[in-house]
């Protein structure tokens, strides 16, 4: 009796951990998307790279978070990791671009990430 009751107290810790995996990763999305948003409203160079830096972090944050129906997954998840460093290299550009004072040429660049991530939540995205 004591063994189910044991085992059953496993299963449900890896069902919540599973679940709450799945909130982060869900929660730093969210974040991208308003630092995204935010970034692109941005009219100051300082407010363009806190907005963008934060983006980056959400998006690298994301990157080591396995969506859960990926989990079997191999080449889906290195597919998924790719996919994140390819948006995260371009905001990393996008702020290089800022940082030189090319604000304009900046949020023309991070205009290329609404088009990657319609692609890519096609992919990954349950």
């Amino acid at each position: 009796m004591q063994r189910i009751h044991r085992f059953l107290i496993v299963i449900s810790l890896m069902f919540s951990s599973v679940a709450i995996a799945e909130n982060n990763l869900r929660m730093e999305m969210m974040s991208m998307g308003e630092n995204l948003v935010m970034a692109f409203n941005a009219e100051q160079q300082t407010e363009f790279r806190q907005n963008i830096r934060g983006f980056i972090e959400a998006a690298e944050k994301s990157q080591v978070i396995i969506p859960s129906h990926l989990k079997n997954e191999p080449s889906q998840i290195v597919g998924y990791q790719k996919g994140m460093q390819i948006v995260i290299d371009l905001a990393k550009e996008s702020e290089e671009l800022a940082l030189s004072g090319d604000l304009k040429g900046a949020k023309e660049k991070l205009g290329q990430i609404p088009e990657l991530r319609k692609r890519y939540h096609s992919v990954y995205k349950q």
